[in-house]
This record gives structure tokens, sequence and C-alpha cells, in this order.
């Protein structure tokens, strides 16, 4: 993701007068980072468990499995809201990031401290995961200077993380917990994504291309 924004910020600055071409950019730059983040989320997720199992110091981490599953919707939203932040930033609307930096901030504050109180760890995530939700006010506020089709460029790796997902879920249920398990449950699913994403979206070759390319060049 960082080194996404560091390119894209020159660019859409550079092309902020043009609409159609923002919009693309944007459009782009999102879809590159949730074809990344969202599988990575799900096999995170769907291992984390075996791990606790085959792992002995990690014993200790299974009382926190609920929470990650909670602290990843938050990552999930960030995926897409990130890049709109570094969007208005870029073409001079810092005005609106410094108002939604405020928001998040008095929303973690409000309810972090207090569900993990009564909640413990639990609690602390599902206080993240409420800050994360109110990242869909940016892609709002974001369609007053873009015309982006969130459906189109989330959708799709959303999708194809989800097919991931449940096939990855049925090895884990056929095999027993060992480390060969979760071998094959990365590699299954990492394959059947690849797969999955590229019958959803032919022209993945190229943008990926396109913005490797850049990233490389710069």
């Amino acid at each position: 993701m960082d080194q996404v924004i560091k390119v894209t910020f020159p660019a859409f600055s550079r092309i902020q007068d043009n609409k159609k071409e923002l919009s693309e950019a944007v459009s782009k730059s999102i879809f590159f980072i949730c074809i990344f983040v969202f599988p990575s989320i799900i096999l995170l997720n769907l291992i984390a468990a075996p791990l606790t199992e085959i792992i002995p110091k990690y014993e200790k981490w299974q009382g926190a499995l609920l929470a990650l599953s909670l602290i990843s919707v938050t990552s999930a939203f960030a995926a897409i809201s990130t890049p709109l932040t570094n969007l208005f930033n870029a073409i001079g609307k810092i005005s609106i990031t410094f108002k939604l930096m405020i928001m998040w901030t008095a929303l973690t504050w409000l309810f972090v401290p207090i569900l993990s109180f009564f909640y413990g760890i639990t609690g602390a995530a599902f206080g993240f995961m409420i800050v994360g939700l109110s990242s869909i006010i940016p892609l709002i506020i974001a369609k007053k200077y873009t015309n982006i089709n969130y459906t189109q460029i989330v959708g799709k790796p959303i999708l194809a993380a989800v097919i991931m997902g449940f096939s990855v879920y049925i090895i884990s249920k056929l095999l027993p917990v060992s480390l060969t398990q979760v071998i094959l449950m990365i590699t299954s699913g990492l394959i059947v994504y690849i797969i999955a994403l590229l019958i959803l979206e032919p022209n993945l070759k190229r943008v990926v291309k396109t913005i490797v390319s850049k990233l490389t060049k710069r």
C-alpha cells in the first residue's frame, strides 16, 4: 500500500483536472491494493487457528482469534479508504482528510477504551471494527470528485477471495491439523485465488503490468 501511494500521489495531483483519467487512476490503485489485501486477510484468518495448535508458544493466542477476525474488517476497509484519503491530499482537499482524521480519532477514543474495559481484547477489536466501518464515509465523499465503480473494483477481488476461502476451508476440514495441512491450505488457496481472479478480470495481467512498471520506475 505504501509503494502504491508513493506513486499515485503525484499522479493524482497531475491529472486532478481530468475527472475521467483521475477516476481510472484511483480505481486501478484501489483494485491493485484489494487484490493483495483481501486474500491475505481471509487466508490469515483461516490458518490462524491451525497455527495456534501446531506451534506450542502460539497456544496463548487462541483466545484472540475472534479479535483477529474483527480487526480484519478494519484492514479490509482501510484497503479502500486509504487510497481515497491519498486522493484528497493529492487534489488539494486536505481539509477533508483532516476532518476524517478527527472523526476516526474521536470514534477510536469513544468505542475502543469502553469496549475493551468491559470485554477485553475482543471488545477493543470490536471497537476498531466500528471505526473501520465508518470508512464508508470517504467512499461517499470521493464520488464528488471521481466516478468510481466500487462494485467493479472491489467486488471482483472480494468474490475471488471468497472462492479461495471456501476451498481453503474445505481442505482444513478434510485434513488433520498439521504443518502439511497449513502448507496445502496456503498453496491451494493461492492457486484457486489466482485462477478465480483471472477469470473474473481477464485484463488483470495488463493492469498489474502497468502498475508494476510504474512502481519499478519510482
